[in-house]
């Protein structure tokens, strides 16, 4: 699902619970600051998410609970940016998520 260019700002929760079967999710380049804690709750298909070059200042959702992710890519929002720029390293998802609780919470 592309909703990149949209000028999206917040999303509201449950805007993808209809769609169970979503494996790909492209946000990028929105003004995002903030999404829902539960807002993948419905969406353990999810293989790829791309949050890129938007706003996100705090990340609240737990991905560990995104059993088929392969992707996520956080490069270039605030919360991120702080100690990695653009270089965001190569790691685990549970090491993404302990980046994410230390630095966007």
């Amino acid at each position: 699902l592309r909703l990149s260019y949209t000028g999206y700002q917040s999303l509201p929760q449950g805007i993808f619970d209809s769609l169970g079967n979503l494996e790909i999710l492209d946000l990028r380049w929105n003004q995002l600051t903030v999404l829902p804690e539960n807002i993948f709750a419905k969406n353990s298909k999810l293989e790829k998410i791309d949050l890129s070059e938007n706003k996100l200042a705090t990340i609240y959702f737990d991905f560990t609970k995104l059993t088929k992710i392969k992707f996520i890519d956080l490069r270039t929002n605030e919360c991120v940016n702080e100690g990695f720029g653009n270089e965001w390293p190569e790691t685990s998802l549970s090491d993404l998520q302990d980046v994410i609780n230390r630095k966007c919470h």
